[in-house]
């Protein structure tokens, strides 16, 4: 029950980190259910050598199989997860690290471009203005000839 919780909390570790759907636990829980129905077989072997029911002379080369490598399994089974976490946690961070830094550059890059562009659009501000003195300037002298020529005139 341990082993099974283990290694759905392992599989929803590894999609959260990784953001991809990795299906471990069909191949841990596969495995569990071979050691399980291992044990169970050699629990029959050991009652029925035991018992001497239909027990024959080739039954004497028959021994549990599994008997004691369920419990070397598990630590070992245990342990390949825990290293195949720490290497998919050792990519994520390395992808975050290598992420981080495209992102803080392009950041810096964007605030480059938009410094860039306030200067742009200051300068385009002051050339609008100085246009439009200019322009105001050319009309009031227009004004002021068509003045001078009817004064002129009177």
């Amino acid at each position: 029950q341990l082993k099974r919780e283990y290694d759905i909390w392992v599989n929803e570790r590894q999609m959260q980190t990784t953001g991809e759907k990795v299906d471990t636990s069909q191949a841990l829980d596969a495995s569990s259910v071979d050691t399980e129905s291992s044990r169970t077989e050699s629990k029959e072997q050991d009652t029925s050598s035991r018992s001497g029911n239909g027990a024959h002379a080739d039954d004497a080369d028959i021994r549990p199989i599994y008997n004691e490598e369920p419990m070397a399994k598990m630590p070992e089974h245990s342990y390949q997860s825990l290293e195949f976490e720490n290497s998919c946690l050792k990519k994520t961070v390395a992808q975050f690290q290598k992420d981080f830094s495209r992102l803080e550059a392009h950041c810096v890059n964007l605030e480059l471009k938009y410094q860039n562009q306030g200067q742009q659009s200051q300068f385009l501000k002051e050339k609008s203005n100085e246009a439009k003195v200019k322009h105001d300037i050319d009309v009031i002298d227009t004004i002021n000839i068509e003045l001078e020529h009817k004064v002129a005139k009177l």
